[in-house]
């Protein structure tokens, strides 16, 4: 009798598999992180409209809220079961 394909295939740790990927990911994204380009409008007012760091809308606060979330997940997974009630 032969061995079913899913016997063969090798045992992998999922969960350590998405830690390295997150662990990458942050530090790709910190390896790039861009030079701050506000523009300064007053004598303390800076505008960070075109800026790659400081603009919330920019590629790269769009990732690095993507990933936060992911680290929040992992680290406050939630919780199924009973909901419980609102103390309010």
């Amino acid at each position: 009798m032969a061995a079913s394909p899913q016997s063969q295939l090798p045992a992998v740790d999922v969960e350590a598999r998405l830690d390295a990927l997150v662990r990458q990911e942050r530090d790709e994204l910190f390896g790039r992180e861009p030079d701050c380009e506000c523009t300064q409008n007053d004598a303390d007012l800076l505008d960070a409209r075109g800026c790659e760091l400081h603009d919330p809308n920019s590629s790269y606060n769009v990732r690095l809220r993507a990933l936060t979330a992911v680290e929040r997940l992992e680290a406050y997974p939630p919780v199924v079961g009973e909901p419980t009630e609102c103390p309010f």
